[in-house]
């Protein structure tokens, strides 16, 4: 399958990912930690593209997130763990 995908917006952290077949909805779930262990979902969406509606999620170097899509059928979620990292860096003048 064609994994996630991240790019930044005006302001904003964008999501994508392929259509899966038989995909109920999708799960997101964000940390501010690279390898955190999935636990309540932090968004949920039908639509196979989403933006972070936290307008702090970019422009600080401090706080990073990562963030894992899970595909929810009418069994199960799935297990997979494709992670996305956004990263904001400090721009020193004359580096």
């Amino acid at each position: 399958s064609t994994p996630p995908t991240i790019a930044v917006g005006t302001g904003s952290v964008m999501l994508s990912w392929a259509a899966v077949v038989g995909a109920t909805e999708y799960n997101i779930y964000r940390a501010t930690t690279p390898y955190f262990t999935p636990a309540t979902p932090y968004a949920t969406t039908t639509d196979t593209t989403w933006t972070d509606p936290d307008a702090n999620a970019l422009g600080d170097p401090a706080a990073n997130y990562y963030y894992i899509v899970r595909v929810v059928n009418n069994c199960a979620e799935s297990t997979g763990l494709q992670r996305l990292g956004e990263f904001d860096f400090t721009l020193v003048p004359g580096s």
